[in-house]
Protein backbone atom coordinates (compact mmCIF):
# COMPACT_ATOMS: atom_id res chain seq x y z
CA UNK A 1 0.00 0.00 0.00
CA UNK A 2 1.65 3.32 -1.09
CA UNK A 3 1.13 6.20 1.18
CA UNK A 4 1.12 10.24 0.96
CA UNK A 5 1.67 11.84 4.18
CA UNK A 6 0.64 15.70 4.32
CA UNK A 7 1.82 17.56 7.49
CA UNK A 8 3.42 20.82 8.32
CA UNK A 9 5.36 19.73 11.10
CA UNK A 10 8.51 17.79 9.81
CA UNK A 11 9.12 16.16 13.09
CA UNK A 12 5.45 15.31 13.32
CA UNK A 13 6.07 13.82 9.88
CA UNK A 14 8.91 11.88 10.18
CA UNK A 15 6.85 9.83 13.48
CA UNK A 16 4.08 9.09 11.69
CA UNK A 17 5.99 7.95 8.75
CA UNK A 18 7.90 5.54 11.53
CA UNK A 19 4.37 4.58 12.87
CA UNK A 20 3.20 3.41 10.18
CA UNK A 21 6.15 1.23 9.35
CA UNK A 22 5.78 -0.19 12.57
CA UNK A 23 2.17 -0.99 12.57
CA UNK A 24 2.06 -2.10 8.79
CA UNK A 25 5.20 -3.87 7.39
CA UNK A 26 3.63 -4.35 4.01
CA UNK A 27 3.17 0.17 3.36
CA UNK A 28 5.46 2.57 1.83
CA UNK A 29 5.37 5.94 2.55
CA UNK A 30 5.91 7.18 -1.05
CA UNK A 31 6.21 11.27 -0.17
CA UNK A 32 5.51 13.54 2.19
CA UNK A 33 4.33 17.46 1.52
CA UNK A 34 4.43 19.92 3.76
CA UNK A 35 1.67 22.53 2.60
CA UNK A 36 -1.16 23.05 0.38
CA UNK A 37 0.47 24.42 -2.48
CA UNK A 38 3.28 21.73 -2.41
CA UNK A 39 0.09 19.13 -2.56
CA UNK A 40 -1.64 20.86 -5.38
CA UNK A 41 1.81 20.80 -7.79
CA UNK A 42 2.64 17.10 -6.45
CA UNK A 43 -0.62 15.96 -7.57
CA UNK A 44 -0.92 17.96 -10.70
CA UNK A 45 2.22 16.45 -11.87
CA UNK A 46 1.90 12.81 -9.67
CA UNK A 47 -0.62 9.92 -9.27
CA UNK A 48 -2.57 9.25 -6.42
CA UNK A 49 -1.42 6.83 -3.63
CA UNK A 50 -3.77 4.55 -2.09
CA UNK A 51 -4.02 6.22 1.05
CA UNK A 52 -3.45 9.39 2.07
CA UNK A 53 -2.72 10.85 5.77
CA UNK A 54 -3.61 14.48 5.88
CA UNK A 55 -3.53 17.22 8.30
CA UNK A 56 -6.39 19.32 8.05
CA UNK A 57 -4.57 22.75 9.45
CA UNK A 58 -1.63 23.38 7.23
CA UNK A 59 0.85 26.53 7.70
CA UNK A 60 -0.63 27.79 4.55
CA UNK A 61 -4.27 26.96 4.64
CA UNK A 62 -6.92 23.75 5.42
CA UNK A 63 -5.95 20.80 3.54
CA UNK A 64 -9.63 20.86 1.81
CA UNK A 65 -8.22 23.23 -0.30
CA UNK A 66 -6.18 21.02 -2.20
CA UNK A 67 -9.71 18.29 -2.65
CA UNK A 68 -10.96 21.79 -4.03
CA UNK A 69 -8.32 22.49 -6.76
CA UNK A 70 -7.31 18.83 -7.34
CA UNK A 71 -9.65 15.64 -7.74
CA UNK A 72 -8.51 13.52 -5.06
CA UNK A 73 -10.11 10.04 -5.76
CA UNK A 74 -8.54 7.72 -3.27
CA UNK A 75 -9.20 7.40 0.86
CA UNK A 76 -8.08 10.03 3.02
CA UNK A 77 -7.32 9.23 6.90
CA UNK A 78 -7.35 12.80 8.48
CA UNK A 79 -5.31 14.03 11.40
CA UNK A 80 -6.35 16.62 13.83
CA UNK A 81 -5.54 17.90 17.27
CA UNK A 82 -9.47 19.12 17.37
CA UNK A 83 -11.62 16.61 19.88
CA UNK A 84 -14.23 14.06 19.34
CA UNK A 85 -16.96 16.81 19.55
CA UNK A 86 -15.50 18.43 16.51
CA UNK A 87 -14.66 15.28 14.30
CA UNK A 88 -18.02 13.08 14.86
CA UNK A 89 -18.84 14.27 10.81
CA UNK A 90 -15.51 12.74 10.16
CA UNK A 91 -16.92 8.71 10.45
CA UNK A 92 -19.14 9.26 7.91
CA UNK A 93 -18.53 7.46 4.30
CA UNK A 94 -14.74 6.77 3.23
CA UNK A 95 -13.54 10.03 6.02
CA UNK A 96 -11.76 8.59 9.03
CA UNK A 97 -9.32 10.72 11.48
CA UNK A 98 -6.55 9.95 13.74
CA UNK A 99 -6.91 12.66 16.62
CA UNK A 100 -3.48 14.06 17.92
CA UNK A 101 -0.87 12.68 19.65
CA UNK A 102 -1.61 9.63 17.13
CA UNK A 103 -1.11 6.40 19.19
CA UNK A 104 0.13 3.51 17.21
CA UNK A 105 -3.12 1.57 18.10
CA UNK A 106 -4.98 4.46 16.44
CA UNK A 107 -3.00 3.81 13.55
CA UNK A 108 -3.08 0.52 12.88
CA UNK A 109 -6.95 0.33 13.43
CA UNK A 110 -7.11 3.60 11.16
CA UNK A 111 -4.79 1.25 8.41
CA UNK A 112 -6.77 -2.03 9.29
CA UNK A 113 -10.75 -0.22 8.57
CA UNK A 114 -8.75 1.02 4.91
CA UNK A 115 -7.61 -2.22 4.38
CA UNK A 116 -11.44 -3.69 4.99
CA UNK A 117 -12.82 -0.86 3.40
CA UNK A 118 -10.63 -0.92 -0.02
CA UNK A 119 -12.38 -1.29 -3.18
CA UNK A 120 -15.43 0.23 -1.10
CA UNK A 121 -14.78 3.70 -0.87
CA UNK A 122 -13.80 6.19 -3.32
CA UNK A 123 -12.83 10.00 -2.41
CA UNK A 124 -14.09 11.79 0.59
CA UNK A 125 -17.62 12.97 0.25
CA UNK A 126 -18.20 16.75 -0.44
CA UNK A 127 -20.56 17.10 1.76
CA UNK A 128 -18.57 15.78 4.51
CA UNK A 129 -16.41 17.82 3.89
CA UNK A 130 -18.43 20.80 3.90
CA UNK A 131 -19.26 19.72 7.59
CA UNK A 132 -16.28 19.52 8.81
CA UNK A 133 -15.23 22.99 7.69
CA UNK A 134 -18.47 24.11 9.18
CA UNK A 135 -17.17 22.18 12.36
CA UNK A 136 -14.01 24.00 12.33
CA UNK A 137 -15.20 27.56 11.90
CA UNK A 138 -17.15 27.00 14.91
CA UNK A 139 -16.09 24.83 17.13
CA UNK A 140 -18.17 23.33 20.30
CA UNK A 141 -18.55 25.50 23.31
CA UNK A 142 -15.77 24.52 25.74
CA UNK A 143 -17.55 23.87 29.37
CA UNK A 144 -15.71 23.93 33.03
CA UNK A 145 -15.34 20.17 33.88
CA UNK A 146 -13.92 21.30 37.36
CA UNK A 147 -12.97 24.23 39.91
CA UNK A 148 -10.37 24.91 42.06
CA UNK A 149 -11.72 26.41 45.24
CA UNK A 150 -9.93 28.08 48.51
CA UNK A 151 -10.05 27.41 51.88
CA UNK A 152 -8.33 29.65 54.34
CA UNK A 153 -4.35 28.02 53.09
CA UNK A 154 -5.91 25.27 51.56
CA UNK A 155 -6.93 25.11 47.53
CA UNK A 156 -9.22 22.06 46.80
CA UNK A 157 -10.07 20.92 43.21
CA UNK A 158 -13.63 20.38 42.80
CA UNK A 159 -14.59 17.66 40.17
CA UNK A 160 -17.32 18.63 38.05
CA UNK A 161 -19.27 15.20 39.39
CA UNK A 162 -19.04 16.23 43.20
CA UNK A 163 -21.16 19.09 42.83
CA UNK A 164 -25.00 19.87 43.57
CA UNK A 165 -25.50 23.08 42.95
CA UNK A 166 -23.96 26.64 42.71
CA UNK A 167 -25.88 29.20 45.07
CA UNK A 168 -25.79 33.01 45.31
CA UNK A 169 -25.86 34.72 48.70
CA UNK A 170 -25.00 38.01 49.76
CA UNK A 171 -23.15 39.08 47.01
CA UNK A 172 -20.90 35.77 47.60
CA UNK A 173 -21.39 32.59 45.36
CA UNK A 174 -20.79 29.06 46.99
CA UNK A 175 -20.47 25.58 45.22
CA UNK A 176 -22.34 23.42 47.28
CA UNK A 177 -20.82 19.49 46.81
CA UNK A 178 -22.25 16.23 47.32
CA UNK A 179 -21.83 16.16 50.93
CA UNK A 180 -23.52 19.68 51.86
CA UNK A 181 -20.39 21.56 51.64
CA UNK A 182 -20.60 24.96 50.88
CA UNK A 183 -17.33 25.82 49.01
CA UNK A 184 -16.83 29.67 47.94
CA UNK A 185 -16.16 30.03 44.06
CA UNK A 186 -14.67 33.67 42.50
CA UNK A 187 -17.47 33.69 39.57
CA UNK A 188 -21.01 34.79 39.65
CA UNK A 189 -24.21 32.66 38.67
CA UNK A 190 -24.29 34.85 35.32
CA UNK A 191 -20.59 33.58 34.54
CA UNK A 192 -21.31 30.21 35.65
CA UNK A 193 -24.63 30.10 33.30
CA UNK A 194 -21.87 30.49 30.57
CA UNK A 195 -18.65 28.43 31.59
CA UNK A 196 -21.50 25.31 32.65
CA UNK A 197 -22.83 22.69 30.43
CA UNK A 198 -26.36 23.37 29.67
CA UNK A 199 -27.19 19.68 29.19
CA UNK A 200 -26.01 19.26 33.09
CA UNK A 201 -26.95 22.45 34.52
CA UNK A 202 -29.84 24.82 34.62
CA UNK A 203 -30.44 28.38 36.69
CA UNK A 204 -33.76 27.76 38.49
CA UNK A 205 -33.92 30.85 39.51
CA UNK A 206 -31.54 33.92 40.59
CA UNK A 207 -29.90 32.27 43.72
CA UNK A 208 -29.66 28.68 42.11
CA UNK A 209 -28.03 26.66 39.52
CA UNK A 210 -29.39 22.40 39.94
CA UNK A 211 -26.56 19.72 38.87
CA UNK A 212 -28.86 17.00 37.13
CA UNK A 213 -27.36 14.44 38.90
CA UNK A 214 -27.81 15.79 42.60
CA UNK A 215 -31.94 16.19 41.83
CA UNK A 216 -33.28 13.59 44.64
CA UNK A 217 -37.17 14.53 43.85
CA UNK A 218 -38.86 17.20 42.71
CA UNK A 219 -42.77 18.44 43.95
CA UNK A 220 -45.01 21.44 43.48
CA UNK A 221 -45.06 24.08 45.42
CA UNK A 222 -47.13 27.54 45.90
CA UNK A 223 -47.46 29.85 42.82
CA UNK A 224 -47.21 27.22 40.48
CA UNK A 225 -43.29 26.82 41.18
CA UNK A 226 -41.28 23.62 41.93
CA UNK A 227 -39.34 22.85 44.99
CA UNK A 228 -36.33 20.44 44.11
CA UNK A 229 -34.47 18.23 46.52
CA UNK A 230 -30.79 17.36 46.26
CA UNK A 231 -30.01 13.61 47.32
CA UNK A 232 -29.11 15.09 50.81
CA UNK A 233 -30.33 17.10 53.68
CA UNK A 234 -29.89 20.73 52.93
CA UNK A 235 -31.19 23.55 54.70
CA UNK A 236 -31.52 25.86 51.25
CA UNK A 237 -35.36 25.37 49.65
CA UNK A 238 -34.25 25.03 46.00
CA UNK A 239 -37.21 26.62 44.57
CA UNK A 240 -37.53 26.77 40.62
CA UNK A 241 -38.95 30.28 39.67
CA UNK A 242 -42.37 30.68 38.14
CA UNK A 243 -41.23 31.82 34.72
CA UNK A 244 -38.58 29.03 34.61
CA UNK A 245 -41.10 26.02 35.69
CA UNK A 246 -41.50 25.33 31.51
CA UNK A 247 -38.14 25.13 30.63
CA UNK A 248 -37.08 23.30 33.01
CA UNK A 249 -39.62 20.22 32.63
CA UNK A 250 -38.42 20.49 29.09
CA UNK A 251 -34.36 20.44 30.33
CA UNK A 252 -35.35 17.25 32.52
CA UNK A 253 -36.81 15.59 29.29
CA UNK A 254 -33.35 16.03 27.78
Amino acid sequence: MKIIIIEDEPLSATRLEKMVYRVDRESEVIAKIQSVKQSIAYFDQSPLPDLLLCDIQLGDGLSFDIFENIKIDCPVIFTTAYDEYAIEAFKLNSVDYLLKPIKEEALEKALTKYRTLFGKQNAPDTKVIDEIKTMLANPPQKYKSRFVVKLGEQIRIVEQDMIAYFMSEQKATFLVNNEGQHLPVDRSLDQLEIELDPKKFFRISRKYIIHYPAIDRITAYSSSRLRVFPNFKTKEELIVSRDKVNDFKNWLEG
